[in-house]
C-alpha cells in the first residue's frame, strides 16, 4: 500500500502444549472415596474402598462371589490442550506372602470402562472400575491410564495397584460341642417321660465379614420343634444367634419294640442353609428317647405333712 511501502508486520505468537493429565493429585482421583496415608491389610476382612498414598493402592474391600461392585475415579486434564488416555488393568505379580506363590499373577477380577476417553483442556471426565471376585480369594491389579503422545514423566501416566477380595458368608455350630462318628453336630436329649418336655439351646457363630441369612429346616420325628424352622434368620459378623430346640415325646415315641425290647430312639435332623453360599450346607441330628408309666401317683393326701406317711386309705371299688 501507498502509506506502507515496506508491507504490513503481523505478530505471530504461539504456546507448544504437552498432553498430560494430573498423576498426582489423589484427594481429586478419589474424590467418592476415602484417602490415606497408609492402609493396614493384616486385619481380618479388607477395608472398604479406600486409597493408600504410601502404597499407592486402592483397596476395593472384601465382597461376595460373583457380586458386581462399581467404584468411579476421576481424571483431570489441567493443560491447555486436550488429550486422548487409554485405560487399562493388568495382572500383578504377588509378592511373598500375598495369598499365593511368589511371581504368580492373579487372575483378572477387574474390568475399567470405558477403554478410551478424550479429556477436553481444564476439564474433567469420571472413569468405572467394576470389581466382581469369581472366588474366594484375592485379586490384584495395576491400573493404568496412559496419556497418547505424552512424553512427560510426570504428566503421561497415572498408575496405582487395585486389590479385592471374594468371599462368602458362611456359619458354624458352636453348640452342642458333641459331634457324631461322621463329624454332625447332635443335640441329646435325656430320656424323657411322655408329657414331660426338654428344651436345649443350638448356638450359630458367624465368623465372617459378611452378614449371614441362615434358614433352617426340620425332618424327622414330630416329637422334636424348632421356633424359627422356616423363618430367615440373619446373623451379623462376629455375632451369634441361640435357637431353641425342643423335645416333647408323645405316647407312640415310648412304644416298645415288637420284640418286647426298650423302645427305639426317636430321631430327627436340621438342615441348615445360608443364603448366597451353595457350598455351606449343615446338618444337625437330634435323638432323644422316651418311657412311659403305667401307673403313677401324684398329689396324694398327706404328701408334704412331714409326719413321714399317712395312714390315709383310698376305695379304688370293685
Amino acid at each position: 500500500p501507498s502509506h506502507d511501502p515496506s508491507g504490513l508486520q503481523y505478530e505471530l505468537l504461539g504456546e507448544a502444549c504437552i498432553p498430560g493429565i494430573d498423576t498426582s493429585d489423589w484427594q481429586s482421583t478419589f474424590e467418592e472415596q476415602a484417602v490415606v496415608r497408609r492402609v493396614d491389610l493384616s486385619s481380618s476382612g479388607l477395608p472398604k474402598n479406600i486409597f493408600s498414598e504410601e502404597d499407592k493402592l486402592f483397596c476395593f474391600g472384601s465382597h461376595m462371589v460373583a457380586q458386581e461392585v462399581t467404584e468411579r475415579f476421576k481424571l483431570t486434564n489441567p493443560f491447555k490442550v486436550e488429550c486422548t488416555v487409554n485405560l487399562s488393568v493388568k495382572p500383578r505379580a504377588l509378592k511373598g506372602g500375598g495369598g499365593g506363590k511368589a511371581g504368580e499373577e492373579t487372575p483378572l477380577a477387574i474390568e475399567i470402562e470405558p477403554s478410551k476417553i478424550l479429556l477436553p483442556p481444564h476439564e474433567h471426565r469420571y472413569i468405572s472400575a467394576i470389581f466382581t471376585p469369581p472366588a474366594m480369594q484375592t485379586f490384584h491389579a495395576t491400573f493404568e491410564a496412559a496419556v497418547e503422545q505424552g512424553v512427560d514423566p510426570a504428566t503421561k501416566l497415572l498408575t496405582f495397584d487395585v486389590v479385592g477380595e471374594g468371599t462368602l458368608p458362611h456359619v458354624l455350630v458352636a453348640q452342642p460341642a458333641a459331634r457324631t462318628d461322621d463329624g454332625l453336630p447332635v443335640i441329646a436329649f435325656p430320656k424323657l417321660l411322655v408329657g414331660r418336655s426338654k428344651t436345649l439351646p443350638l448356638q450359630l457363630v458367624n465368623e465372617g465379614i459378611l452378614p449371614a441369612s441362615v434358614r433352617l429346616a426340620l425332618s424327622g420325628a414330630p416329637a422334636f420343634s424348632c421356633s424359627l424352622v422356616g423363618q430367615a434368620i440373619t446373623i451379623d459378623p462376629k455375632s451369634s444367634q441361640t435357637i431353641d430346640v425342643k423335645f416333647e415325646p408323645r405316647p407312640i415315641d415310648a412304644k416298645e419294640a415288637e420284640d418286647g425290647g426298650a423302645a427305639p430312639p426317636v430321631e430327627a435332623k436340621i438342615s441348615l442353609t445360608v443364603a448366597h453360599n451353595a457350598f455351606e450346607d449343615n446338618t444337625i441330628v437330634l435323638n432323644g428317647s422316651a418311657y412311659a408309666q403305667d401307673v403313677a401317683f401324684e398329689e396324694m393326701p398327706g404328701e408334704g405333712d412331714g409326719d413321714g406317711g399317712s395312714d390315709e386309705r383310698l376305695p379304688f371299688g370293685d
